[in-house]
């Protein structure tokens, strides 16, 4: 019965296993056919109706081109609806769009739907891209931030390339404004279109195209000869580039010749670089690498608005920088710095006169510093000190109201220095950093004073100048700080190269150094030595201690201390204390105290899994009251000296007291246990935190049993040195027994060759005797045959003779007959 109960269960088992994989079969033979990918969906529009922008979101390229004739600057963009950058820039674009109707008709093109003939267009990585089309000159990449600013001054100077300089005060402001300049004169008198002025147009259109949008290339145009005269432009077509560390230069070629390309190039190649404005591209860049590897630099982040006038800030720092460089006290120079000084306190003077601070009695909250106390001045009818000092904070800015604590401490040091009078007078002391924010007066006023109302404060915003302090409440003339920096490039080997970068949009790379991450005003700054991984930072960005700043760092030894960052992460009620950059010398290197310290990450999993371990190590130790701390510190944000720079997370240290140098690391090999991690403290901390440890935990028959074991435990571990050492000496040994025996074996093999030589030598000299006997007797028959040849020789030598007297005979005979035949022939 139960085999047939079984049965039937296997046969049910079967059956719904057949019918599953038929489900199974059927289902995917029914996926098979279904179309398995969704249709692409239907293009929409991109910009808004009423947008001023025409978008052709189906990527009708061939109709955005026709439109090129209805206006004269034409600017295209190619976009895809999916790029969230592109999402960005729309509003972007909106606004050029709207900021210059009538000017410039802005095309927006879908590029997403033909990719291929936008790329044959023009070559862009990725979207979106801006191209600029004019009319005469033809199409320019626009390769900047796409932020409305900086396009629409990019457009601007498309419209208007040419900067008109009417007089000597323009072109000083041209000089003072312009970081890369090309001044040009043209006698416009004679004809409407002078030789070289369609050139010079087109080189400032061409400029656009070869350098960036941050350098404020500009090119100037002179009209009158007095006014070229000045700036030794005497013919007309000549252009100039000045130079503020060097002399200025003229173009070498003729008006006639000049061409746009040339004009751009010789600009390039001899134009002096004082300030660099740095705009790393949206990709990965080798930009700053490549600028900051050549040097020492200091780079400053600061807002750059290309539309409007150069902020105070921005014309301090030109100041500083052409002071640095001016290694000869050049008069041109100091002219320009002396412009820059007086630009500073015209903008000064100008937002001294917009601001219109509200009456105390509504909107502004004012503190009392004298004898550090803090009044609050509220509706009218409150009394107040007879002289009083007050600092009031605007709120009408947006600033919190009644909030001392966002004041610098030095701002209300020097406020108290320079005021300790407390006269009805402003005080010229104030911080870059709270602009507008801010107001300090000094003011004298009586008890029964009810018109609080009609008592403004006069704000000061800016920088400390000491041309305008020289007239100030105190009478006395202060030394400008400036005259430190005069021709510091030239004085000193550690040489600084200035560079900017706009905080609006490179405000990453700030925090990066070590800026705050969330600061009310987006100025920082910091000198950056790449070869020695080091840089210094400045957060109290002014005039003033931006010369210090500078000063301070060109000393032989510098007092500036070198920036590291520390992070204190949140803290946690634990027995491990958490350590910082800052925290770690005084806590660590602290000689009366052992320390053991674990180095970890947040990233670390297995720093993860060791922190409850650790925790219960510490707590273990707290109550043993050996005196040992337990500390960690997250090493990835926070940057130690290179000596205690670990490899790995986690690496755990012991610093014993007393003996900070014999510190030692917990052996890689060790697992991380209670146990091994209790014997590694015992063995390696101080005598005294050892002794408190073991009496914390041992009864007095423990400690004797323990003092037994330990002394045991010496013993073994001497005889296993000892063993350790005899072995190592036996191994020792044998070595130096298979080094001798390999050497006999070679002598003995040398000695074998030896012989062999020696019986080959032997040989060779029997053979050698042979030969020589042979040849001695060659020699033998040699010489007799020579003898013998000799005497031939004699012989012949002799019948030689004899035949010459026979032959003198006969000739003499010869010589008679043939006397005596013509004696008879004269006869007969």
């Amino acid at each position: 019965m139960v085999w047939a109960a079984a049965r039937r269960m296997a046969c049910l088992l079967g059956a719904a296993a057949v019918l599953s994989a038929l489900l199974l079969l059927v289902c995917l033979s029914s996926c098979r056919d279904r179309d398995t990918v969704w249709p692409a969906p239907s293009p929409t529009q991109f910009f808004s109706k009423s947008s001023l922008v025409v978008d052709f979101f189906l990527g009708q390229l061939q109709e955005a081109e026709a439109r090129l004739e209805n206006a004269d600057l034409t600017m295209f963009v190619f976009y895809a609806p999916w790029c969230s950058r592109s999402v960005e820039a729309r509003p972007q674009i909106e606004l050029v769009a709207r900021a210059l109707t009538g000017q410039v008709q802005v095309i927006a093109i879908n590029c997403w739907w033909i990719r291929g003939h936008c790329r044959q267009r023009m070559s862009f990585p990725f979207f979106p891209a801006v191209q600029v089309h004019h009319r005469v000159f033809g199409p320019i990449e626009y390769r900047g931030a796409l932020v409305a600013s900086y396009l629409q001054q990019f457009l601007e100077r498309m419209l208007s390339p040419l900067t008109y300089l009417p007089n000597q005060g323009e072109i000083l402001d041209f000089l003072a404004t312009t970081e890369h300049g090309v001044l040009g004169f043209f006698d416009f008198q004679g004809t409407p279109q002078p030789a070289g002025f369609w050139p010079f147009y087109q080189a400032a259109l061409l400029a656009l195209r070869k350098t960036d949008i941050l350098e404020s290339t500009r090119f100037g145009i002179v009209t009158a000869r007095s006014v070229a005269a000045e700036v030794n432009l005497t013919k007309p077509g000549s252009l100039l580039i000045p130079r503020h560390g060097q002399a200025s230069l003229l173009y070498p070629g003729d008006a006639v010749n000049m061409t746009a390309a040339t004009v751009v190039q010789w600009m390039m190649t001899v134009h002096e670089e004082t300030l660099m404005w740095l705009q790393p591209s949206g990709r990965k860049s080798l930009l700053l690498n490549s600028e900051l590897g050549r040097g020492p630099a200091l780079l400053v982040f600061l807002p750059k608005v290309p539309r409007k006038p150069k902020s105070v800030l921005q014309l301090a720092l030109e100041e500083i920088v052409l002071t640095y460089n001016d290694c000869s006290e050049s008069l041109k120079i100091s002219r320009l710095t002396d412009r820059l000084l007086q630009m500073q306190q015209e903008k000064q003077q100008t937002f001294h006169r917009q601001s219109t601070p509200s009456p105390w009695k509504q909107e502004a909250c004012c503190f009392s510093l004298a004898g550090a106390r803090t009044k609050v001045l509220g509706p009218v009818g409150q009394s107040s000190p007879r002289t009083t000092c007050e600092l009031c904070v605007s709120a009408g800015h947006g600033s919190p109201r009644c909030t001392l604590s966002r004041v610098p401490v030095e701002f209300l040091s020097s406020l108290m220095s320079e005021s300790t009078s407390c006269s009805s007078a402003v005080v010229d002391v104030y911080s870059s950093r709270f602009a507008s924010l801010y107001a300090a007066c000094c003011e004298r006023l009586s008890a029964n004073d009810q018109e609080m109302g009609n008592q403004t404060s006069r704000t000061i915003s800016g920088f400390l100048w000491n041309a305008w302090k020289a007239g100030s409440h105190r009478g006395g003339r202060k030394v400008d700080e400036i005259a430190a920096v005069k021709g510091l490039r030239c004085r000193t080997n550690r040489t600084l190269a200035f560079f900017a970068m706009d905080s609006g949009l490179h405000w990453d790379f700030a925090k990066r150094l070590g800026a705050p991450p969330d600061p009310r005003l987006k100025i920082f700054a910091a000198i950056i030595t790449l070869h020695e991984e080091l840089h210094h930072i400045l957060e109290d960005v002014r005039r003033d201690t931006l010369i210090k700043f500078v000063v301070n760092y060109s000393w032989p030894h510098s007092t500036l201390r070198r920036h590291r960052r520390s992070v204190t992460p949140p803290q946690h009620a634990s027995s491990v204390l958490e350590l910082t950059a800052d925290t770690f010398s005084a806590v660590v290197l602290d000689p009366d105290k052992d320390v053991l310290l674990l180095h970890y990450a947040d990233w670390c999993g297995f720093c993860a899994i060791l922190t409850h371990l650790f925790i219960q190590l510490a707590t273990q130790l707290a109550a043993s009251n050996a005196g040992i701390v337990v500390a960690r510190i997250n090493s990835d944000i926070n940057d130690l000296p290179w000596e205690f720079v670990v490899d790995y997370y986690p690496t755990l240290f012991l610093f014993p007291a007393r003996r900070k140098h014999h510190s030692v690391r917990y052996p890689a090999d060790l697992p991380f246990s209670l146990p091994d991690l209790i014997a590694f403290i015992l063995e390696h901390c101080s005598e005294s935190t050892r002794q408190l440890l073991i009496g914390h935990n041992c009864s007095p028959r423990c400690l004797e049993q323990g003092w037994n074991w330990a002394n045991m435990q010496i013993k073994l571990q001497q005889l296993q040195r000892e063993t350790e050492a005899l072995q190592e000496t036996n191994l020792l040994l044998r070595r130096s027994k298979a080094i001798l025996h390999g050497h006999l074996s070679t002598l003995s093999f040398i000695r074998q060759s030896l012989a062999r030589k020696s019986r080959w030598l032997m040989g060779a000299n029997a053979g050698l005797r042979l030969h020589r006997a042979q040849i001695e007797t060659i020699i033998e028959q040699k010489h007799d045959q020579t003898k013998a040849a000799e005497q031939r020789v004699e012989a012949l030598h002799l019948a030689a003779g004899a035949l010459s007297v026979e032959n003198s005979k006969l000739r003499a005979n010869v010589r008679r007959l043939q006397h005596r035949l013509r004696a008879g022939t004269s006869r007969g």
